[in-house]
């Protein structure tokens, strides 16, 4: 049977990894094998009758990436962190919180293989502060890639299953590389670009706001500071990548299963915020404290996206649905009448549009609401059925009307209801 090259494999017994051999030849690359109890290294593994080597990372940026080497232990999860905070302190000169978010995305980026969707990180402020921050980041983070400029074509090299963490100094992102970094970001689902199969899946920092999709990222500010801030030497880096590679490596090797299968308790999050949620939150299980930090920073993304949801159309639609739900008397409302209570309530939450009845038709049947169109226009009819599937809506989309009420249609839908069936 021929070998199998790998740049990490996870079985039930044992993990993978792959290595830099730094103590005898900085360009050749090992296996890192964890056995549940200790760490050993080779040049090759059988397991069974496969045989794995290292896949060696040369062509293209994949020769860029940094690779750990072998690892050591980390005493305790405190001790690592506090190292950590210590290190961005030093060289960035943040404030805790801003120190332990970086932390936070530091855990994150080495499990991130595991996740479904990528961890993000935009850091914003000074270009010369935030290039410093990228560098330590480049240091700590799962086999990291600095980069300063770069393309989609350049992209396309990094291989399969490598998972960089890709570590943007670049601000101003070409409109194709902006959509194939929004777009590859959830684990399950493919990026092409032409003929090409993109494997871009892993924690990603940029310096300032990163391509706009509808995740969220967390924002770090590096503030302009009059203090001393010692410059990141070549030696520096070298001495803090050894150093934190080889214990952030052990760490993922011993957590990983608990990890992969850790149930995170997302509280009060919106239902878009858990995936990003679950990669931040679950490296950090054994370290409450920082795992707080973190927790409340994303409660804070959370409630800023929950409030523009006041402005997402169809969270609109059916609040005015809901209007007509709620209103004695009525078994219907035409499209027309939606339209008419959305541009109202779009008017007093000062935004400067109009929606149209062909729009307001369209997010109707795409909330799965539809009715019959007639001479008057399209009617909907509000059947019992129908009363229930938008008050279901209306709370699952977290409509501000409905948002302390209790599940199900309210006592004057539910008396109509009965009336109906009465009749």
């Amino acid at each position: 049977m021929s070998d199998i090259e790998t740049f990490g494999e996870a079985f039930p017994e044992l993990i993978l990894e792959i290595v830099a051999d730094h103590g005898r030849n900085c360009h050749k690359v090992l296996l890192h094998i964890w056995n549940g109890s200790k760490p050993s290294t080779a040049c090759r593994f059988r397991r069974g009758s496969a045989v794995y080597i290292p896949k060696i990372p040369t062509a293209g940026l994949a020769a860029l990436v940094r690779l750990p080497p072998e690892s050591k232990r980390f005493h305790s999860i405190q001790r690592l962190v506090s190292s950590l905070r210590d290190t961005f302190s030093k060289y960035a000169n943040l404030d805790q919180e801003q120190c332990d978010l970086l932390v936070g995305f530091v855990f994150a980026s080495w499990f991130s293989d595991l996740m479904e969707i990528s961890p993000e990180l935009c850091i914003h402020g000074p270009h010369a502060s935030v290039n410093q921050v990228l560098r330590i980041l480049g240091c700590c983070c799962r086999r990291p890639a600095l980069l300063g400029n770069v393309d989609v074509n350049a992209l396309a090299t990094l291989p399969t299953g490598l998972h960089t963490t890709l570590l943007f100094s670049q601000r101003h992102l070409g409109v194709r590389l902006k959509k194939v970094l929004a777009s590859s970001n959830r684990r399950h689902f493919a990026v092409c670009s032409g003929t090409r199969l993109l494997d871009l899946h892993g924690a990603k920092a940029y310096a300032g706001s990163r391509p706009a999709t509808e995740e969220p990222a967390v924002q770090v500010n590096v503030s302009p500071s009059l203090n001393f801030i010692p410059a990141l030497s070549d030696k520096d880096e070298q001495l803090i990548s050894h150093l934190f590679q080889a214990m952030l490596l052990r760490y993922r090797m011993e957590k990983y299963n608990i990890v992969r299968d850790l149930d995170v308790n997302y509280g009060e999050l919106i239902p878009e915020m858990r995936d990003q949620a679950r990669a931040w939150l679950a490296p950090l299980f054994g370290f409450d404290p920082l795992r707080s930090v973190v927790y409340r920073h994303l409660l804070l993304q959370s409630r800023e996206m929950e409030e523009n949801a006041y402005s997402d159309l169809r969270c609109l639609v059916l609040e005015s649905a809901l209007f007509f739900c709620h209103s004695k008397d009525i078994q219907g409302f035409f499209v027309r009448d939606i339209a008419e209570k959305v541009n109202v309530l779009l008017k007093g939450r000062h935004e400067e549009r109009t929606i149209s009845n062909r729009s307001i038709g369209s997010i109707l049947r795409e909330l799965g609401i539809y009715g019959k169109r007639c001479a008057k226009g399209y009617h909907v009819l509000l059947t019992r059925a129908t009363r229930e599937q938008i008050h279901r809506l209306a709370r699952d989309y977290r409509v501000l009307s409905v948002r302390n009420d209790p599940p199900g249609p309210c006592k004057r839908c539910a008396s109509e209801s009965r009336s109906e069936r009465i009749q």
